[in-house]
């Protein structure tokens, strides 16, 4: 999510050769998601995609959000096969009717500066008592 940059500052090609290791990292994460087949799964500020892919390749049905179209753009011509939506991380609403059963950010929360709207943003998104 890219709440502290305009969208322009986002170099997408510059974020995959350059911050490459944000996704690298973030892999013990997908593993701790431990999300079982056929469960949906928000991947909230989705950068050029690459975790998401990596939820997507265990059987989960994944849903990417972004800010930065710039990021979605990359994202959707690296993996054509998943669903990307741009919207603001603290104010989102997915045309989504079947409810998330997990919201899965890397390195994307730090940049959404109100919290609170985030965190209610999330809460609306997941089945009933996930929150």
């Amino acid at each position: 999510m890219t709440q502290g940059k305009s969208d322009t500052s986002w170099n997408a090609v510059h974020y995959d050769e350059r911050m490459g290791f944000v996704s690298r990292l973030g892999k013990g994460l997908v593993d701790m998601l431990n999300q079982q087949a056929g469960e949906r799964i928000l991947d909230l500020g989705r950068g050029t995609g690459d975790l998401m892919y990596e939820i997507s390749l265990l059987g989960a049905d994944c849903v990417g959000l972004d800010s930065s179209e710039t990021m979605l753009e990359k994202a959707r011509r690296k993996y054509p096969g998943l669903r990307f939506f741009h919207a603001d991380g603290h104010t989102f609403r997915l045309p989504e009717e079947v409810p998330f059963d997990a919201v899965f950010s890397n390195a994307a929360l730090h940049w959404m500066n109100r919290p609170e709207e985030a965190v209610v943003s999330i809460g609306k998104c997941l089945r009933s008592g996930d929150v």
